[in-house]
C-alpha cells in the first residue's frame, strides 16, 4: 500500500485518517497489473452492492503527472465508490479522489466528515446516486459537486462546462423526484484542486508565523 497511500496523502493532500478508513473498509487498495512482462502498481477504488460484493473498480496510476485511468473489466457503474454517512444528505462527485478531498476540507474546517454521505460516479452520470438513494431511503437532500470545467469545449469547439451543465440537469431531475437539491461548485477545476490550494495557504501561513516568531526573538 506504500505508493497508493503516499500518492493519496502527499500528492493529493487527502487526510491520512480518511484514506486509512477507506482502506479499512476495503474500498481502496493497491493493485498490481502484469502486462507484456511488466508490472504496474495502481490505486484501486472499489464499489460494493447491497450484499457486500465488489461490483465496480476504478484504477488510477499513483503518479503526479500520470494520466492513466481505467475501469476494471465488467465493472458496473451502478455501484460507485461510496462513503457512508449518518445524516439525510448526500454529496455526489465525479471521482473518488474528489469525494475524499471534500471530506478532508470538511475535516480541516472542524466538521465531522463522517456525518454526511458521499458518492462518486466515476463519470458524468447519476447511476450510482440513484442506486444509493434506493438503499438509503432516509436521504432527503442531494448536493451535486461535479467538476468545474471552465476550459471545457463541446463537439463544435464551443465553450461548455460539462460538469456544471450536468449538475443543473441532475438537480432538475431529482428535484422533480421530491429531493431538496443544491449545487456546490469548486473554486478550481475540482475539489482536489481546491484542497491543494487550501493546503498551500495553510503552509504559507505556518511559514509566516515562523518568520514572525524569529523576528520577535531578534534584539
Amino acid at each position: 500500500m506504500d505508493q497508493t497511500f503516499t500518492y493519496l496523502t502527499k500528492t493529493r493532500g487527502i487526510d491520512c485518517g480518511i484514506v486509512g478508513e477507506m482502506i479499512k473498509q476495503g474500498k481502496i487498495y493497491q493493485a498490481i497489473t502484469y502486462k507484456d512482462g511488466y508490472h504496474f502498481k495502481n490505486c484501486a477504488f472499489v464499489g460494493y452492492d447491497e450484499n457486500g460484493k465488489a461490483r465496480y473498480c476504478a484504477l488510477r496510476a499513483p503518479g503526479k503527472d500520470s494520466k492513466f485511468r481505467q475501469d476494471v473489466e465488467n465493472s458496473d457503474k451502478t455501484y460507485g465508490f461510496c462513503m457512508e454517512g449518518r445524516s439525510d444528505r448526500v454529496y455526489e462527485f465525479e471521482a473518488p479522489i474528489d469525494a475524499m478531498s471534500h471530506a478532508t476540507l470538511c475535516k480541516l474546517y472542524g466538521m465531522d466528515w463522517q456525518e454526511d454521505h458521499r458518492v462518486a460516479e466515476g463519470c458524468l452520470s447519476d447511476k450510482a446516486l440513484a442506486c444509493y438513494l434506493k438503499l438509503h431511503p432516509g436521504i432527503r437532500e442531494i448536493v451535486f459537486c461535479y467538476d468545474n470545467d471552465m476550459d471545457g469545449r463541446d463537439v463544435k469547439g464551443q465553450p461548455h462546462n460539462h460538469g456544471q451543465v450536468q449538475a443543473e440537469r441532475s438537480a432538475a431531475v431529482f428535484e422533480k423526484a421530491g429531493y431538496k437539491v443544491y449545487i456546490q461548485t469548486p473554486q478550481g477545476k475540482d475539489f482536489n484542486e481546491d484542497l491543494m490550494v487550501f493546503r498551500g495557504k495553510m503552509e504559507r501561513g505556518r511559514e509566516s508565523i515562523a518568520v514572525e516568531e524569529v523576528l520577535q526573538e531578534c534584539p
